[in-house]
């Protein structure tokens, strides 16, 4: 089954995910599009933060493989 994106949705969407994270406290930052992982607008479940130091996962699904490649750059 195939199902239609309303991409203006999905971007109000994230933006009101990205808000209430703020709001939260917590520092959000924003890595290059990246048109090859369609996901990896969530990417806050490949890496961890802790004293300084970062550990960056490898994701368990193939196709979100890739992803930790911007967060590496940052």
């Amino acid at each position: 089954m195939r199902h239609t994106i309303d991409l203006s949705l999905a971007r109000r969407q994230h933006e009101k995910y990205c808000r209430i994270l703020s709001e939260l406290g917590l520092e959000i930052i924003h890595l290059p599009r990246d048109d090859l992982h369609p996901d990896s607008c969530f990417v806050e479940d490949n890496a961890v933060i802790y004293g300084g130091k970062a550990l960056i996962c490898r994701t368990a699904k193939k196709s979100r493989r890739g992803e930790e490649e911007a967060v590496l750059e940052f």
